[in-house]
């Protein structure tokens, strides 16, 4: 028999050789897993971020769209609206109250604080109330503000005013409070302090206020039948909400009477300049343009 031919290992260099490359390569498999889970968690942070958030939105919205209707009590529904500090009245669905505010309203506030880097954080406050007046709203001095008595941050990680970009939160169809009929709500909201992945990302909605209190609309006719009479008749000024109007006639800048007809003697012939204003319970005003009667 013929001896079987010697077999010689790896030598050490070798077996040092493949080591390292096995290190190497398992260095890159730790590293990439290690990189997918860093971002699979920054991820699943942001989507909770935002799935929070997003809650949030929906329930303002629905604060908003339940509006306190106005009432001679309670004309007003929208205390303050800013670009960071909105502050309105509405229903309150856990009622009724055991007291004589019987419509169950109550007062709520959304304001995002002045932080302008890392973790931005809107905030809620709410007044109620047992009376059947309207207390005045407390403070909005700072956000939150002390003078509410509660308070409770409903998002976290909001990055509106980070970078210096001022994004609003609040945005409004006119700057008046008492026309606002529509509100935007939008909020950039991010897992991380602003400068870190992953970026932040931009939840919004627009509500439209179907119980807020609106404007009048003036606009009357005018007739001379008589000598010096002029016969003013404002029953085609409406009210969006039906409210009984009060109507206030005037001749140039002076007012000459009341009422939703008025006989008015003028002063002399010719042409007076007649304007009506009419207001609802709510105080607000609602002017007609200015018709050139002539009075024979």
């Amino acid at each position: 028999m013929s001896r079987l031919r010697d077999e010689q290992g790896m030598t050490m260099v070798e077996l040092l050789v493949a080591a390292t490359l096995s290190l190497v390569l398992l260095t890159s498999v730790l590293t990439a897993f290690t990189g997918f889970n860093v971002t699979a968690q920054r991820n699943q942070e942001l989507g909770e971020s935002q799935q929070r958030t997003r809650a949030v939105i929906d329930k303002a919205a629905r604060e908003l769209r339940n509006l306190a209707s106005p009432t001679p009590a309670q004309p007003q529904a929208i205390d303050q609206a800013s670009a960071y500090d909105l502050v309105f009245q509405t229903v309150d669905p856990a009622g009724p109250n055991s007291g004589t505010n019987t419509a169950n309203v109550r007062r709520v506030r959304y304001c995002l604080d002045a932080a302008t880097t890392g973790d931005g954080r809107l905030w809620s406050q709410v007044q109620t109330w047992t009376t059947a007046t309207v207390p005045a709203a407390p403070s909005t001095a700072a956000c939150p503000d002390a003078a509410w008595g509660n308070q409770r941050d409903v998002a976290r990680g909001v990055t509106n005013r980070q970078g210096g970009l001022n994004r609003p939160v609040f945005s409004f169809n006119t700057p008046v409070a008492t026309e606002i009929t529509t509100i935007g709500v939008s909020l950039w909201s991010s897992a991380k302090p602003a400068g870190r992945q992953p970026a932040d990302g931009l939840l919004a909605t627009r509500v439209f206020l179907r119980n807020q209190n609106q404007r009048p609309a003036a606009s009357f006719s005018a007739a001379s039948p008589a000598h010096l009479h002029l016969f003013l008749n404002g029953s085609a000024s409406a009210d969006p909400e039906g409210e009984t109007l009060t109507y206030k006639w005037f001749d140039g800048q002076t007012q000459v009477g009341t009422g939703i007809t008025f006989d008015y003697l003028a002063p002399a012939v010719g042409t007076r300049q007649i304007t009506l204003k009419v207001y609802d319970s709510a105080g607000l005003e609602g002017v007609s343009g200015t018709q050139a009667v002539t009075v024979r």
